[in-house]
């Protein structure tokens, strides 16, 4: 393994539990799906989502291969490509067998995700002092994982699972204390892990940063850290935190002081996954009731299963932020696939299981964790799709609806809301005569007002369309209504004085509705700086919408 340079000699050999050993397995789902296929490495592969690539072998690149191509595109870069599909639960079955390979050197092997494991550096205690001792851990990890599973590996040392990463696919060791200047130089885009979901989808930030200039990791990690927060979002400052080398473990996480498990019994016992994970998911969920109810959250979970025969399977999973039932019901049947496959000890257990055990190896605040549902992350966030699933399977399906525009006249009408996840109605062509113009507003309203003349006097609609008064004035919050921004208690009345407004126009349709006679739109702009959509419909005015 190739020694990163020893940018900073700082720190000594300690047992720091931030020192980390990360072990890589490139392009795992390729590799995953090339075994099952049996196809010789040599052969370039890759898998498709439809019809994109979304992970491809180093064969692959090297004729011209990349993630993100059409399968046309690809198969004309290389005519002899292996199309391969992804399949999650496949990745997770046969990198058991390399955990458990690493496991039979080292203690405390922890899966991060399929293709990505780590152990604590202080397991090189054994081997003598660092630097030597790192080394030789290093060198018999990567020879246990070629000669009892014969897939490729990489490994990294660094302070941090981050960190690690980077030098793993660098096969890098970094000196204690030097992770800050061994990232400084590198570029942002490296801020991008897709190896591990918690550090990808960063796509967007990374395009931010260079358009403000800031190309590298010692550029990024420059900016005050509440400046990142409060800009950027909550990811964008786990990112800078990572830029900045500091740990990825969450302040204040700890092994618990007293033993939180919870523990259950298969009665029939499961000889199949499904049969086991099914159990799972309730058991899971008591565990993190448990948790809770110390007002504590789960970031490091250890995973038991055993037979009545004496077999056990024990595997240690980490979180990118904190756990959820579905997480670890999904970790356990990887766990228990590999197990009951013998992927990843070469044989079956003998006998079906008969227990599962959850016990928290590692907990801190919730607050530590400042956790934000809809924060930046990924297009469609995986850990959103599971709670508002879990929602719907409480609640009905009609509960949570997710907006489609399909084209309408209006505002309101550009919406359809469908129950999540199904169908979305199919967009209409229209034409939409007296459609709105963009941009549309940033809220859509629906709140009384008045359009008040200088004199005073209300302002109408007359039978050309036209407005019967010059607009100087908007009344709002009369009738027992709110402003538009919500400034002004129900019951008084605000005027604002008017800067600007466009043309009304008309809005054509509904020509069997009487109420809709002489209906219009209007949009004004006040003095201080708020823009407004107004409606006029059976002879009163409404603000319809307002701009940012």
């Amino acid at each position: 393994m190739a020694a990163a340079e020893p940018l900073q000699e700082a720190g000594r050999f300690d047992g720091d539990r931030r020192r980390t050993v990360v072990l890589l397995c490139p392009d795992w789902p390729v590799s995953a799906a090339a075994h099952e296929a049996e196809l010789p490495a040599s052969r370039p592969a890759a898998i498709f989502t439809g019809n994109i690539v979304t992970a491809c072998s180093a064969p692959a690149r090297r004729v011209g291969v990349a993630v993100g191509q059409r399968r046309r595109q690809a198969q004309q870069r290389c005519p002899e490509l292996a199309i391969l599909r992804p399949d999650p639960g496949r990745d997770a079955r046969l990198f058991e067998s390399v955990v458990h390979s690493v496991g039979e050197v080292a203690a405390a092997a922890l899966s991060v995700h399929p293709g990505v494991l780590t152990v604590p550096a202080s397991a090189a205690r054994y081997f003598g002092s660092a630097p030597t001792a790192e080394r030789i851990l290093a060198e018999r990890i990567v020879t246990a994982v070629a000669d009892e599973t014969g897939y490729e590996s990489l490994l990294g040392i660094a302070d941090g699972l981050f960190a690690g990463l980077i030098a793993a696919a660098r096969s890098a060791r970094v000196m204690p204390g030097g992770t800050p200047a061994y990232l400084a130089d590198l570029d942002v885009g490296q801020l991008n892990r897709p190896e591990v979901p918690e550090f990808s989808g960063r796509h967007e930030l990374i395009s931010l940063l260079r358009r403000l200039g800031l190309t590298t990791f010692g550029a990024f990690a420059a900016l005050e850290p509440a400046a990142v927060a409060g800009r950027f979002g909550a990811d964008a400052a786990r990112a800078h935190r990572q830029a900045r080398g500091l740990p990825d473990t969450p302040m204040g996480a700890v092994r618990p002081d007293v033993e939180l498990a919870v523990e259950t019994v298969l009665d029939p016992p499961a000889d199949r996954v499904d049969m086991a994970a099914f159990a799972a998911r309730p058991l899971a969920e008591r565990f993190l009731s448990l948790i809770a109810g110390r007002s504590l959250t789960c970031t490091q979970v250890r995973i038991e299963a055993h037979t009545d025969a004496g077999d056990v399977s024990v595997r240690m999973w980490r979180a990118g932020a904190s756990f959820t039932a579905a997480d670890i019901a999904e970790r356990t049947r990887w766990q228990l696939d590999g197990w009951l496959s013998g992927a990843s000890t070469g044989s079956a257990p003998n006998g079906p299981i008969t227990g599962l055990r959850l016990e928290a190896d590692e907990v801190t605040s919730p607050a530590a964790l400042q956790p934000t549902v809809w924060d930046d992350k990924r297009e469609d966030d995986e850990r959103v799709r599971r709670t508002i699933s879990r929602l719907q399977g409480l609640l009905g399906m009609d509960t949570v609806l997710a907006g489609t525009l399909v084209g309408g006249p209006d505002a309101t009408g550009d919406t359809r809301w469908t129950p999540w996840q199904q169908a979305a109605p199919v967009p209409r062509p229209g034409p939409w005569p007296g459609r709105l113009p963009s941009p549309h507003p940033a809220a859509v309203l629906r709140r009384p007002a008045e359009l008040i003349d200088g004199a005073g006097k209300p302002i109408g609609v007359s039978a050309r369309a036209e407005l019967t008064g010059r607009p100087a004035r908007l009344r709002t919050g009369s009738a027992g209504t709110e402003s538009p921004r919500g400034s002004t208690p129900r019951g008084k009345t605000e005027e604002r004085e008017l800067a600007a407004w466009s043309r009304g126009w008309p809005v054509a349709g509904r020509w069997w509705d009487t109420a809709a006679d002489k209906r219009i739109r209007l949009q004004v702009l006040t003095v201080d700086g708020d823009a407004f959509l107004l409606g006029y419909r059976a002879g009163r005015w409404s603000i319809d919408g307002s701009y940012d």
